[in-house]
C-alpha cells in the first residue's frame, strides 16, 4: 500500500517548470534520415530560434509570426513544439502544411522518428498505437495531434484546437475549396481557447498578396541583433553588406561581412559566436501585444555559408524566376512583380547597329512567332542565345486574309529560311507557334497540323489571376479536332518576363537586342501593354492592359519565346558544339527535313509530313 501511495503521489507531483528549448535540448534526437547533423538537439547551435521556441511558454503571447529563410530549421523547431506539447501540456493540436501529402511526408520522416527516439513522446503515445493513431493523427492522454494538408476544408474546420501550428501559409491555396482562407479556417477553431497559440511560418512570395508579409506587419517586427566581433556595435545583417572577391568564372574565392557601424571586416569564423550573443529587437507597435514577429534571413544560418550566399546570387540574378527565388528563399523578403510602364523612344534609342547576315556569334538557335490578323499575318524572327537573351532577326508582315491560301504560301516560304552563321553552318527556324484566336481558328489548324514535324504549331493564350502563379506554357499540348497540337501559354507569365527583360541594362541573361533597322511603330507595339492589379472578392488579379490599340510585336515576341521554353534546349551543348561544321542544328535544307531540339539538346532529323491541307491544294 506504502509503495502505491508513493506512486501515485509521483504521477500527481507538478512538473518542474520547463520551456520549450530547454524540452529540446533535454529529450530531443535528430534522425539521420531527416536531418544533416544527426544526433543530440543543441539550440545553442540555433540560437534565434529560443525566443521562438520559448514563446509558446510566455503567458500573454497567442500568434507567432515567422518570416524566415530556408536553411533556418524551422520545422525541426515545429517538431520541438509539438514534443514539448504532447509531453508537458497535451492539448488539441493541428499541424498544416500547403498539401496532404506534404503533412504526411513531415509525419512519416520527421514526427515519427522524434517520437520514436523521445522517450516522454513514446511513452504518452504507447498506449494509442493500436487504438486510433495513424501515421498523421496521434492521439494521447489529455489531446491529439493532427497533420493535415491546407487545401482539405473538412479537416481544417471540424474540432476545437489549442494550439495550430501553419507551416509555409504562402503556398497555400486562396481558399479551401469552397470555404474560403485556410488561415483563417484554422484560426476559427482556437477561438474557444483562453491559452491558444497559434504559428504562421513561410519564407515570403509576392509583394502585396504574402500572406506572411502581412502577418509580420501587424506584428512587433522582430529582427535579431548581433555585436561586431571588432567595435562590438549591434546591428542586423543585411544582405548589401555581404562582400565577396571572385574569380572570372564567378566562383567565390572569398567572402565577408562589412559591419554597418564601423566598417570593421567580419569573417564567416566570426558567425558562430555572433550568434551566441545576440538577441531579438522589436521594430513596431502591433495591432496587438499578443502577437510577435520574426523576420530572418540566411546570413544568420549556421547551415549555410556567407560564400553559399554569394554563390546563390551570382546564379539567380541571371534571371527574374531565379532572382525571385533568392529573395524569397535566402533573404526572406518579398519579391515585387509590378514593372514600370517602358517609354517606346528610350527604348529607340538604346537600339542597336548589328548585323543577321551573318547572324551574331552568341545566337544558338531561332524560333518564331506569328499573330493572325483580320486582314494579315504578322511574323516575328528572333535568335536566342544562352540563358534567353535574344536578338530580333526580322519582322515580316504578310498581307492578305487568312482563309486566303496566298498567306500562308508566303509565310511557309519565310519560315522555310534558313540563316548563315560566322562559322559556315546555317540555322533553320527550329519552332514557331501561330496565334490561333480570333476569327481563322480552323484555318491556323489546318496550315500547322501537317507542318507539325517542323516543329510549327498553333497556340493559344490563357489568362491566369496572378501572373506568377502559372508556368509560362504548359508541360504538353491538346490534340483539336481534325488532329492539330493546341498549346496553351500563359501570355501574363510572358509579357511580364519581357517588360521586366526590356528594362536590363548590361548585355547577358534575358537581355532583348533590338536593331536600329526597325521602326518607330515597332517599338511603340513592344511597350503598347501594361500591368495593372485590381481586387476581386479580396483576392488581388493581375493583368496586363492595352495603351494603344496595336500589339502584334509585343504577342509575336511572347509566342517566339514561348516556342524556346517549348523546346527547353540545353544551352551549353548548343554553345559548344556551334564552331562545329558539322554542328547541332546542321547545315539542312530547310525544304526537305528540320532538326528537332530534344529536352537534353539532343537532336534527330525527322523527314516532313506531306502536306494534305487546302492550301497546298
Amino acid at each position: 500500500m506504502e509503495s502505491l501511495i508513493k506512486e501515485v503521489l509521483e504521477i500527481l507531483r507538478p512538473l518542474d517548470p520547463m520551456t520549450v528549448s530547454e524540452w529540446a535540448d533535454t529529450y530531443r534526437t535528430l534522425d539521420s534520415a531527416a536531418s544533416a547533423e544527426p544526433g543530440k538537439w543543441r539550440t545553442s547551435r540555433v540560437p534565434f530560434q529560443r525566443e521562438w521556441m520559448d514563446s509558446f511558454t510566455e503567458e500573454g503571447i497567442e500568434e507567432i509570426v515567422l518570416m524566415v529563410a530556408s536553411q533556418t530549421g524551422k520545422t525541426e523547431m515545429m517538431l520541438n513544439v509539438m514534443g514539448y506539447l504532447i509531453d508537458r501540456e497535451p492539448s488539441p493540436m493541428l499541424f498544416v502544411q500547403p498539401t496532404a501529402d506534404m503533412a504526411l511526408s513531415v509525419a512519416r520522416d520527421r514526427l515519427g522518428p522524434m517520437i520514436t527516439s523521445a522517450k516522454p513522446l513514446f511513452d504518452a503515445t504507447k498506449p494509442y498505437i493500436r487504438n486510433g493513431n495513424t501515421t498523421t493523427h496521434k492521439a494521447f492522454a489529455g489531446g491529439h495531434l493532427t497533420l493535415v494538408g491546407s487545401n482539405s476544408p473538412s479537416q481544417l474546420a471540424s474540432r476545437p484546437i489549442r494550439v495550430a501550428l501553419l507551416d509555409e501559409v504562402d503556398r497555400y491555396p486562396a481558399s479551401a475549396q469552397e470555404e474560403g482562407d485556410p488561415v483563417q479556417l484554422v484560426k476559427k477553431r482556437t477561438a474557444t481557447f483562453a491559452n491558444r497559440k497559434v504559428l504562421l511560418s513561410s519564407t515570403p512570395t509576392i509583394s502585396g498578396s504574402s500572406r506572411i508579409e502581412i502577418a509580420y506587419d501587424q506584428s512587433d517586427q522582430r529582427k535579431f541583433h548581433v555585436a561586431c566581433p571588432s567595435c562590438n556595435e549591434y546591428q542586423e545583417l543585411v544582405f548589401k553588406n555581404l562582400q565577396w572577391e571572385h574569380n572570372e568564372d564567378g566562383q567565390i574565392q572569398k567572402s565577408w561581412y562589412m559591419c554597418e557601424e564601423n566598417g570593421c571586416v567580419i569573417e564567416e569564423a566570426d558567425k558562430s559566436a555572433m550568434l551566441d550573443t545576440g538577441y531579438w529587437k522589436a521594430n513596431a507597435t502591433p495591432i496587438s501585444p499578443k502577437i510577435r514577429g520574426y523576420h530572418l534571413n540566411a546570413l544568420y544560418s549556421p547551415f549555410f555559408t556567407w560564400t553559399e550566399v554569394g554563390e546563390e546570387f551570382l546564379l539567380s540574378k541571371k534571371s527574374r524566376e531565379t532572382l525571385k527565388t533568392f529573395t524569397n528563399t535566402v533573404l526572406a523578403e518579398t519579391f515585387s512583380d509590378l514593372v514600370e510602364e517602358i517609354d517606346s523612344s528610350d527604348l529607340q534609342q538604346r537600339s542597336e547597329d548589328y548585323e543577321i547576315d551573318p547572324l551574331p556569334e552568341e545566337i544558338l538557335l531561332i524560333t518564331a512567332g506569328v499573330d493572325t490578323q483580320d486582314d494579315r499575318l504578322e511574323a516575328s524572327i528572333w535568335g536566342w542565345g544562352r540563358d534567353h537573351e535574344c536578338w530580333l532577326i526580322d519582322n515580316v508582315i504578310i498581307h492578305g486574309k487568312p482563309n486566303t491560301p496566298q498567306v500562308w504560301i508566303d509565310l511557309d516560304t519565310i519560315l522555310s529560311q534558313t540563316y548563315d552563321t560566322v562559322y559556315g553552318t546555317k540555322l533553320p527556324i527550329a519552332a514557331t507557334f501561330v496565334d490561333s484566336g480570333g476569327h481563322f481558328t480552323q484555318n491556323v489548324y489546318a496550315y500547322t497540323k501537317p507542318r507539325q514535324g517542323r516543329r510549327i504549331y498553333s497556340i493559344k493564350g490563357r489568362s491566369s489571376l496572378k501572373i506568377t502563379d502559372e508556368p509560362l506554357i504548359k508541360n504538353r499540348p491538346t490534340k483539336v479536332k481534325g488532329g492539330a497540337h493546341l498549346w496553351l501559354i500563359t501570355v501574363g507569365v510572358a509579357k511580364n518576363l519581357i517588360m521586366h527583360n526590356l528594362q536590363l541594362t548590361d548585355y547577358g541573361a534575358g537581355y532583348i537586342h533590338l536593331p536600329k533597322s526597325a521602326d518607330e511603330e515597332f517599338f511603340a507595339q513592344l511597350t503598347s501593354e501594361k500591368l495593372v492589379e485590381t481586387y476581386k472578392a479580396g483576392s488581388r488579379i493581375q493583368k496586363f492592359v492595352k495603351t494603344r490599340a496595336r500589339n502584334e510585336a509585343l504577342d509575336c515576341l511572347v509566342y517566339a519565346m514561348a516556342a524556346v521554353y517549348m523546346l527547353s534546349p540545353n544551352w551549353d551543348i548548343l554553345d559548344s558544339k556551334k564552331n562545329k561544321q558539322a554542328a547541332l542544328l546542321g547545315d539542312v535544307k530547310a525544304e526537305d527535313e528540320s532538326v528537332i531540339i530534344l529536352d537534353k539538346g539532343r537532336t534527330r532529323q525527322k523527314r516532313r509530313n506531306q502536306s494534305s491541307s487546302w492550301m497546298d491544294d
